[in-house]
């Protein structure tokens, strides 16, 4: 059993089993943390994050639908539905107790944590974006599908280490040998004696014809009263220089951070990112010990 965290599981309102870390689950004192990963990311992602912070407050982080420990969907579509990921989140929040926090999201988690602003406002105190803006830029999109849309198997898992590397080393050239390791354990997984995609290969499926389809700057709107941090990689074909510096534009308090040599997408335990976001946490909690 790992002492950092507590595994738990969540019945959806469908019926599917959602697994979540929670980190020092018993924190009152500051505001918790909710931390929404990628496209077939999870929870994994934000464990050296959540090492760095969860002695000051309490830290979730969610494996969603068809990735990780979570249940897979037998309606694919569900995968790109935004109103079912909304009743996974509420779901969790309410199950936890948790009336309202900061959402820490990765490039869909992003997307999502902006989503509950719009859905239900009164939940976000702040949000952090990582590495996901309001445009998609088409080539980065079909990036990460033609890396990921297929079951990959391998025999090893330096097998699996050195295919990662090969097909991600631009987004992470000073990655050493165990960082890269770790992000290959962090989307893989061991099953049957070989080393496979740790998520459902369905979700890339559904994504090729619907990652364009909605107005999202109209969703950036969605937060433009409620404190945020963005976060990019320099390098990122995710989030481009002209889409952080328009939503600067769109959003004048709007907290900017540039990640050196990194792309798609930050760790977040980057020293320049723990700076900035340690404060960030700190002025949410003194506005929300104000509000009381």
């Amino acid at each position: 059993m790992n002492q950092l965290f507590k595994e738990k599981y969540i019945r959806t309102q469908d019926g599917l089993r959602l697994y979540l870390r929670d980190y020092n689950e018993y924190s009152l004192k500051n505001t918790p943390i909710i931390c929404l990963p990628g496209l077939t990311r999870n929870s994994k992602d934000f464990h050296n994050f959540a090492k760095i912070i969860y002695k000051s407050r309490r830290v979730i982080s969610i494996d969603m639908r068809g990735r990780g420990k979570s249940s897979f969907d037998s309606n694919a579509a569900n995968y790109w539905k935004p109103a079912v990921y909304m009743n996974d989140i509420f779901s969790i929040t309410a199950a936890l107790n948790i009336h309202n926090g900061i959402f820490v999201g990765t490039s869909l988690g992003g997307l999502m944590a902006m989503q509950v602003a719009l859905v239900r406002p009164s939940c976000v105190l702040g949000i952090i974006l990582n590495d996901i803006g309001p445009d998609l830029p088409i080539n980065g999109v079909k990036t990460i599908h033609s890396n990921l849309n297929k079951l990959l198997k391998f025999k090893n898992w330096e097998e699996a280490k050195n295919y990662y590397q090969d097909k991600y080393n631009f987004h992470h050239p000073n990655f050493s040998s165990n960082q890269w390791l770790q992000q290959t354990k962090n989307t893989f997984k061991s099953e049957n004696n070989l080393i496979v995609s740790d998520y459902d290969i369905k979700i890339l499926s559904e994504a090729i014809n619907t990652s364009q389809s909605n107005d999202l700057w109209k969703l950036y709107s969605a937060i433009k009263n409620i404190p945020t941090v963005c976060i990019r990689g320099k390098l990122s074909d995710i989030l481009l220089e002209k889409t952080f510096n328009k939503m600067k534009k769109e959003k004048k308090d709007l907290i900017q951070i540039t990640v050196e040599n990194c792309g798609h997408n930050p760790q977040l335990d980057e020293p320049e990112v723990i700076y900035t976001l340690d404060n960030f946490f700190k002025s949410i909690d003194q506005y929300k010990s104000h509000d009381k």
